[in-house]
């Protein structure tokens, strides 16, 4: 599946990603604080913003690397959809290189 075809409120089985830039971690909260932190990804469609509570994967990000996002979930975020991993899902890291995944973010997208 491509960033183009996520729709709000619903699942994917898979999205293979290039990660641009990561914002956090960061406490949230209240009375109940988590870590929050949200990556800019970017496959050869569209850019979205990965959401992940925690600090589960932090280290293994890195910028400019191919993640696949499985059994993730989309939501709406004012007018930008956002990707998380919900319950079911997982990141998994790959060191292949994905060529039609764009470095950087083109100016026409």
């Amino acid at each position: 599946m491509k960033l183009k075809d996520i729709t709000p409120n619903s699942t994917f089985d898979e999205l293979i990603v290039r990660v641009i830039s990561k914002n956090g971690p960061r406490l949230v909260g209240r009375t109940k604080k988590k870590y929050l932190t949200e990556i800019l990804i970017l496959d050869d469609t569209k850019s979205s913003v990965l959401t992940l509570w925690g600090k589960k994967y932090l280290d293994q990000i890195k910028l400019g690397k191919i993640i696949i996002i499985k059994n993730g979930w989309v939501k709406s975020s004012y007018e930008s959809l956002q990707v998380s991993l919900g319950r079911e899902g997982t990141i998994e890291f790959t060191d292949n290189e994905h060529p039609e995944i764009p470095k950087s973010i083109p100016l026409d997208y």
